[in-house]
């Protein structure tokens, strides 16, 4: 930021080119200059008609000049006067009292100008922060602020806000490590807790399943006894171990759950009903229906095909 020093001298330049202009193009200031070169014409030609008269009396008297001859130097003291001569400034063809207090009024007019161009300079340069706002506290810390850098203060407009500019994207975060494949629970559980987890699975598929095994005779007569001779609605759920890969896993479940590894084995929500004799024993006593509708819960329906 430029001094202060350099600010005032700049703006008084800037005043003063102003002034100039404004009085150069002024009407008054043109009136001036016609006037002035007109008196000063008039006062040459008064100059050259006395130079001329001298010259006719001095050629009366001596003769004319030779031929090729140079004409006379004009006269020093006659350039001065026409060079010194006050200007006609009321335009009335000679200098009087007039043209001095017209002269006069002008230079006053020109200093009232330029002292006013010199105070409005003072007030618009920046002035100096006080002491006490300059790191360093000195004597004249604290001194009473000048009632024109008061004003020039309050006259000062208020910063303009810069436009908020929205914060900078945040970097994307570094992607953590890739931790250890975890390995399945499948993988954690014992042969056992997998065989169990298993037999739930298939239990809950349907309220009756039966456990059989292909080539088994029993299971052949379990099997036509509910699927032929009684209508079970929803229909058994049929697993054959033999096929099944889990086959002896899960004959090992159901000895951990019912006690009976043999099949065939029927089972009504996750009870065991016993194997083909326990069947045709509830079948011959009238108690199969009964049986299904108690471990059914609502849920399983059972009759007799006709």
């Amino acid at each position: 930021m430029p001094s202060p020093r350099r600010i005032r001298l700049l703006s008084l330049a800037a005043v003063a080119s102003v002034i100039v202009i404004l009085f150069y193009t002024h009407p008054f200031s043109h009136d001036f200059y016609h006037r002035t070169v007109q008196a000063m014409g008039n006062d040459n030609t008064q100059v050259a008609q006395r130079h001329a008269s001298s010259s006719n009396s001095i050629h009366a008297a001596n003769g004319p000049p030779p031929e090729g001859a140079a004409p006379p130097p004009i006269d020093e003291h006659m350039r001065a006067d026409a060079q010194t001569l006050p200007a006609d400034r009321d335009a009335d063809g000679d200098v009087d009292a007039d043209d001095h207090r017209l002269a006069s009024q002008l230079k006053e007019r020109l200093k009232v100008a330029e002292q006013a161009a010199k105070d409005s300079a003072n007030e618009k340069v920046l002035k100096p922060d006080a002491p006490s706002e300059i790191i360093g506290v000195g004597n004249a810390a604290g001194a009473p602020k000048p009632v024109a850098q008061e004003i020039v203060e309050e006259k000062k407009p208020a910063p303009a806000e810069k436009p908020k500019q929205p914060p900078p994207a945040a970097a994307p975060a570094a992607a953590p490590p890739a931790a250890a494949p975890k390995k399945p629970k499948e993988e954690t559980l014992s042969p056992e807790a997998r065989a169990d987890k298993l037999l739930s699975s298939i239990l809950n598929e349907a309220p009756v399943t039966i456990f059989s095994k292909t080539y088994c005779p029993h299971s052949k007569r379990a099997k036509a006894l509910l699927l032929d001779k009684y209508y079970v609605t929803p229909a058994p759920h049929v697993v054959e171990l033999d096929e099944h890969p889990q086959g002896s896993n899960l004959q090992d479940a159901l000895l951990r759950k019912t006690g009976r590894r043999t099949v065939p084995n029927i089972l009504v929500h996750g009870v065991s009903l016993g194997g083909a004799d326990e069947l045709v024993a509830l079948d011959e006593g009238r108690k199969l229906v009964d049986k299904f509708v108690e471990l059914g819960r609502k849920e399983v329906k059972i009759t007799e095909r006709l």
